[in-house]
């Protein structure tokens, strides 16, 4: 009879983190970077980006680490029709005849999960983008008028590169600007030589549209994740105005003339801003 070693089991948390490591890079071929980038989101209990093409393990390698700690999961594939009910809750209904509060059940929804996965984030609409940023930021849920502490200890988004291109379009002096989803940033490239001079990053988490603005130096700029157009400077980005636009409407391609900020929204409509108006506040 052939004896069988006992495997020793890690006596400090490190050994444990060092041998699920192990475990997990046998299982994920050359995903070892990766799996190292969600370990040190776990430890610092921060959040973990995964931009990459369909089928490189974003998903399971979310779903192998949450067995590993025995956590309560929750997934979801986002796409421009998401409600916000589908991850945070219904409306509580008997909560709202009761006492006129508006509060959503949370049960087995994100709020109440230890790790969250959501694929495609970018899709998302801005009601749910702008719920998502102090839940991932601050670690806090507003129901009901009432500031949340949610369980998860942390939230991994994937994107898939390759499935959006470059948006937004401009030229002025020999340069093309150019809004680049994917980078998140406004590239600028030399016609001559096509190589990139200066860059600027974007704000939000989809920018689309540009237009430039009549202050010199200064270009419109849309994002479609938060719903807002906003006017920066290109030496540096920084932010002088900006419009928040109601969803559903999402602006894309945008256009100036006299005051009036043109644009599409990819849903059919086409509207306008008026960048001269004095704000109501």
């Amino acid at each position: 009879m052939k004896r069988i070693a006992a495997v020793e089991k890690p006596s400090s948390p490190m050994a444990k983190f060092s041998q699920l490591f192990d475990e997990l890079s046998s299982q994920l071929l050359e995903r070892a970077e990766v799996i190292k980038g969600a370990f040190v989101g776990l430890l610092a209990r921060e959040n973990t980006f995964f931009l990459g093409p369909p089928g490189t393990a974003k998903t399971l390698l979310t779903t192998l680490l949450c067995k590993a700690f025995s956590a309560v999961y929750f997934e979801y594939l986002m796409d421009k029709f998401t409600k916000p009910e589908e991850l945070f809750g219904s409306l509580d209904m008997a909560e709202w005849k009761r006492t006129n509060r508006y509060q959503r059940m949370t049960d087995g929804m994100l709020p109440q999960a230890h790790f969250v996965f959501i694929d495609e984030i970018w899709k998302g609409s801005s009601s749910i983008n702008n719920t998502l940023l102090p839940i991932m930021n601050e670690h806090k849920f507003v129901n009901g008028g009432v500031a949340e502490s949610p369980l998860f200890d942390e939230a991994m988004v994937a994107h898939q590169r390759g499935m959006t291109g470059d948006h937004g379009l401009e030229w002025k002096d020999g340069h093309l600007y150019v809004a680049s989803p994917p980078s998140q940033f406004v590239h600028v490239i030399e016609v001559r030589t096509w190589k990139e001079v200066h860059r600027m990053k974007a704000p939000g988490f989809r920018v689309h549209g540009l237009a430039w603005a009549k202050e010199e130096g200064h270009v419109w700029i849309a994002d479609t994740s938060f719903g807002v157009v906003s006017r920066h400077r290109l030496e540096d980005g920084r932010c002088y105005d900006a419009f928040r636009v109601a969803d559903p409407v999402q602006v894309h391609g945008m256009t100036m003339k006299d005051d009036r900020l043109w644009y599409a929204d990819d849903r059919g409509p086409i509207g306008f801003l008026s960048v001269s108006m004095v704000p109501d506040f």
